[in-house]
């Protein structure tokens, strides 16, 4: 991998690190501020995987093949083994995700996994300005929305796939809830509420 490649996968590696702090992770300075010379170094030494707060292990997946079911599955029992179980993984893959390995995503087996590949990861996909703010609602604030449009249905609210890139930056699950705000010209802001679907 030559320097330019190292760079564009620091980028990468500098946006799982926003997204871990959007999803409240707390993370040490050691591990969030990275220099270019500092991950080459890093990535020479096959030293670019990280765990944050025991709680999410950070897998890169640099190999120029095609990821399949087979590398899913020994990625998790090698993380499993050196972190533990109880441990969330995210896989990043430098290529396509293909659909197989997302249906095996739905297994109970690997309800703590999650997959992306860089091409996703490149930018930050909140930080565009076309995209609306979205929040995700705690257990309470659900039941406060729930309480006040008076229903005890998720189908009266608009649906959001659980597979659209900003639930998955957010690691939103079926059943959850989340804010959006977004400008509105006539308006000024225009709040509404969406439930993860599968």
């Amino acid at each position: 991998m030559d320097y330019k490649e190292k760079a564009n996968l620091l980028k990468v590696r500098n946006t799982v690190i926003e997204m871990l702090h959007d999803r409240l992770y707390d993370i040490d300075d050691e591990t969030a501020n990275v220099d270019i010379d500092q991950f080459v170094a890093m990535y020479d030494n096959e030293n670019i995987n990280f765990t944050v707060a025991d709680k999410i292990h950070i897998y890169f997946y640099i190999e120029n093949k095609s990821f399949g079911k087979k590398d899913l599955t020994t990625i998790y029992s090698k993380v499993k083994t050196e972190v533990g179980d109880a441990i969330r993984l995210m896989i990043i893959i430098n290529g396509k995700c293909i659909e197989s390995i997302r249906n095996e995503l739905n297994n109970l087996e690997y309800q703590n996994v999650e997959i992306f590949t860089q091409d996703q990861l490149r930018f930050n996909i909140t930080k565009n300005y076309l995209v609306p703010k979205h929040i995700l609602l705690d257990e309470e604030e659900k039941h406060k929305i729930h309480k006040k449009y008076n229903t005890n249905s998720n189908d009266v609210f608009q649906k959001i796939h659980k597979n659209d890139p900003v639930a998955q930056y957010y690691a939103m699950k079926k059943d959850d809830m989340c804010k959006i705000i977004r400008s509105s010209p006539s308006s000024g802001i225009c709040v509404s509420y969406r439930v993860v679907v599968l």
